[in-house]
């Protein structure tokens, strides 16, 4: 299993444009699912969950596992993600206005960052261990 991350999404060319034009054509692994984490750090009152409905649900049920609120609701989308051939979720605090260009670090919640990351952690052990997904 092979975790890869960057930043900057919301850019018209990102980390992510990368990896799809460097890296994935060149590589014997497949990419299998897209988990897109969508400005965790700032936090707010419930986890948004958007994207394929297998996926959605694992997240929902990791939510619920781990007593942090989370719902299924429309997040933003980023130039990257329709590039990707793969099952893709997408996961952020409903409290995500601020502009990419105010997004600094004094905003950052590290009780909140802490919720999402328990979240996400049990959906990746999750997503590695059940074939289903």
């Amino acid at each position: 299993i092979l975790f890869a991350a960057w930043t900057g999404g919301e850019w018209e060319h990102s980390g992510a444009h990368e990896y799809l034009t460097a890296q994935a054509p060149y590589s014997v692994l497949r990419t299998v699912a897209v988990i897109n984490l969508n400005e965790l750090g700032r936090g707010g009152e419930q986890l948004l969950v958007h994207g394929n409905a297998k996926l959605v649900d694992l997240v929902l049920r990791s939510a619920e596992s781990t007593g942090v609120s989370a719902k299924e609701g429309k997040i933003k989308q980023h130039p990257y993600q329709i590039a990707f051939a793969a099952p893709m979720v997408t996961v952020g605090w409903d409290n995500n206005a601020i502009p990419p260009t105010q997004d600094t670090a004094d905003r950052i919640s590290a009780s909140k960052l802490g919720e999402a990351g328990q979240v996400i952690n049990l959906a990746l052990i999750t997503l590695s261990r059940e074939y289903e997904y």
